[in-house]
């Protein structure tokens, strides 16, 4: 009996030293994440269109100056340079009318302006 009793003590006191040395493992990890260098990541993803089957609209950024793609199974051909980026919109207000009656302005407004030359391409190649 007092075997048992020392076999599981053993194993509980190899089970809590597992269990310390992978706690002390994340702790350590993230601190060298933290003193990692965050430089370095110049180029960001921000939105994806479908068009079709293989062929979607892309919107990256690259050094802070925005980029639309378009990308298709053989190629990716750079569509348009929108220019610097915007700062973020402000949050929508829930007493404001959606959408607002305001005009688009910047990034959005070339976005919408190259999308509907686009869709007027498409539909006139469907009517042909």
């Amino acid at each position: 009996m007092l075997g048992d009793t020392q076999l599981l003590l053993q194993s509980i006191g190899s089970l809590l030293l597992v269990l310390a040395i992978l706690l002390v493992m994340v702790f350590a990890a993230r601190w060298f994440m933290q003193r990692r260098p965050q430089g370095g990541r110049r180029l960001r993803f921000i939105e994806a269109m479908a068009l079709g089957s293989r062929d979607k609209l892309l919107l990256v950024e690259v050094d802070g100056k925005s980029l639309l793609l378009g990308v298709t199974a053989q190629n990716i051909r750079l569509l348009a340079d929108l220019g610097a980026v915007e700062a973020l919109p402000k949050p929508l207000d829930p007493q404001e009318e959606f959408p607002p009656k305001t005009h688009q302005t910047g990034l959005s407004q070339q976005f919408s302006q190259l999308l509907g030359r686009y869709t007027q391409t498409a539909k006139n190649k469907d009517t042909l």
